[in-house]
């Protein structure tokens, strides 16, 4: 069994560049962005694609998966 509740869960975030670092955003239930923290990754030593995906923004859903994209890139 499970219970499937219609609720913004406050973990949605997205990940964008910021003065040549990866910024973190959390998106309210309307999608604003709202800054939340700079990382001290710097976008030069990451891959093109990963560079193009950062400057588009990069939408995460949890706060788990926020971790192993952070992870990915140090």
């Amino acid at each position: 069994m499970y219970k499937e509740i219609d609720e913004f869960c406050n973990e949605h975030f997205l990940l964008k560049e910021d003065n040549g670092y990866i910024s973190i955003y959390k998106l309210d239930e309307n999608e604003k962005e709202k800054h939340y923290q700079t990382t001290e990754i710097p976008i030069e030593y990451l891959a093109l694609d990963d560079i193009q995906k950062i400057r588009k923004g990069i939408k995460i859903y949890t706060k788990k998966e926020l971790n192993k994209i952070l992870e990915d890139f140090e």
